[in-house]
């Protein structure tokens, strides 16, 4: 027989060309059975914790603001500081590092880009 016709696997691929994937002790959910580890528990985890504490920190001026009329309202600048702590607290605790490519397109640092 030819090469090409083995039925023995290439080491690290399962028959039919698929590449096999480990992801350690994992569960599968939904009907796609979309895998969920340890550290996607870990991440989604951190990110709502800190997606909360933002959202409290919102409504705690918005009581403020209603108990001592307006000094305290939340103002846009306050939803963009809090976006921008936490995407920056979830990328450092993710240990992900994005590579941003383009970086003349973005407009000046104190601007939010849309």
């Amino acid at each position: 027989t030819s090469a090409s016709q083995s039925s023995a696997p290439v080491a690290g691929q399962e028959e039919g060309g698929k590449v096999a994937v480990r992801y350690g002790p994992h569960i599968k959910i939904g009907k796609k059975g979309t895998v969920l580890n340890a550290w996607g528990v870990w991440v989604c985890a951190y990110s709502m914790f800190f997606a909360i504490a933002g959202w409290m920190y919102l409504k705690v001026r918005q009581l403020l603001s209603v108990l001592l009329f307006g000094m305290f309202k939340p103002r846009p600048e306050h939803c963009c500081w809090i976006m921008h702590k936490w995407c920056n607290l979830v990328l450092r605790l993710g240990f992900s590092a994005p590579k941003v490519e383009g970086l003349e397109n973005l407009p000046p640092k104190d601007e939010t880009v849309l």
